[in-house]
């Protein structure tokens, strides 16, 4: 295959996955907006080691640290496969 094929799908996979991205959101609040319902949620922010946790409830927040420390040693366990394999 040549280069400018393989930019070419890349972009137009890129395009797709962010199309459906966006039509999920629009179909979930859509959907959402009609019911009562309460929202619970949480995210990090990994800068570096460091992670920035926040979250709406106790419950999110202890899901969210333990995805941000199996994160965090999959990145580091990657990184030394790579250094011991390049090396």
């Amino acid at each position: 295959m040549d280069l400018t094929t393989l930019f070419t799908i890349g972009a137009a996979l890129t395009v797709v996955g962010i199309v459906i991205v966006v039509v999920a959101m629009l179909l979930l609040s859509v959907i959402q907006s009609r019911q009562k319902t309460r929202v619970k949620g949480g995210g990090a922010i990994l800068i570096g080691p460091f992670p920035v946790i926040f979250g709406t409830d106790k419950q999110s927040l202890k899901i969210v640290i333990v995805l941000a420390i199996v994160l965090m040693i999959a990145a580091l366990t990657a990184a030394m496969v790579f250094y011991f394999i390049l090396r």
